[in-house]
């Protein structure tokens, strides 16, 4: 790293860093799949519209999302869109809170392996760590239920600060969280045009996260995984290389 002192502070980017979707098929067959065993069979087709419009309506509606409560009514509402639209409730029988938690099932939410590790690493070395991310209101309860969120000091997300990475402003708001000079802190995240960009922006110093082993970057330190990641951070070299986690 540029910086000869190890970061006093380490944030971690949320999706696609700490946690994905935990499914790589195709979501209409997951779902049509899911609905086959609670005894609804529908086509592939019927799946497909169903699920693309619950999508859609969830992008926006998330937004709202602010409680659990908040949460178990948007899954209702999901539910509820479902069933219309594959037919009715002739079509699927199953109750709207059921639909809701199969469409969660559908599209579930996975930490990484070495998440808490990593974490665990950065808290060993003597940082302070936290998560900062372009994210809806749902990402506390997202590492809530991965079992993640006790590990961070703060969560920094853009819809509670109203700016999202690379903007400076969000940047400033985690500093101000977490009681850390910016040129004290470090940002590990799987984005270069918000998560690298953004943090050069402001100074502090980043990893940029390449889980797929195939960046050629050479401006700015690449890790394979989060443990790596936190290596290069804290200045532990060596082991590194040789890990590997599915």
């Amino acid at each position: 790293m540029s910086n000869a002192a190890k970061p006093r502070f380490i944030f971690f980017d949320a999706f696609g860093t700490l946690f994905g979707f935990g499914r790589k098929a195709d979501p209409p067959e997951d779902f049509r799949r899911l609905l086959a065993s609670n005894g609804v069979e529908v086509s592939m087709d019927a799946a497909r519209t169903a699920i693309a419009q619950e999508m859609a309506f969830f992008r926006k509606q998330q937004r709202r999302v602010k409680t659990r409560d908040d949460l178990e009514q948007l899954r209702r509402d999901c539910g509820i869109l479902t069933i219309d639209a594959l037919g009715g409730p002739k079509v699927c029988p199953l109750p709207p809170e059921r639909v809701g938690q199969i469409l969660a099932d559908t599209f579930p939410n996975v930490a990484f392996p070495e998440a808490t590790p990593a974490v665990r690493l950065a808290r060993g070395a003597g940082a302070r760590v936290g998560v900062l991310s372009n994210f809806s209101y749902l990402l506390p309860l997202i590492l809530e239920d991965l079992g993640l969120r006790h590990l961070f000091e703060v969560v920094v997300f853009s819809a509670e600060v109203g700016a999202e990475k690379p903007d400076p402003a969000i940047f400033l708001e985690a500093s101000r969280v977490a009681g850390v000079e910016l040129r004290d802190a470090a940002l590990i995240g799987d984005t270069y045009d918000e998560d690298v960009v953004g943090a050069r922006s402001v100074d502090m110093e980043v990893v940029f996260l390449d889980r797929s082993g195939t960046s050629r970057r050479d401006d700015v330190p690449v890790a394979r995984n989060l443990i790596e990641a936190v290596e290069l951070l804290v200045g532990v070299e060596g082991s590194a290389p040789s890990r590997s986690f599915a």
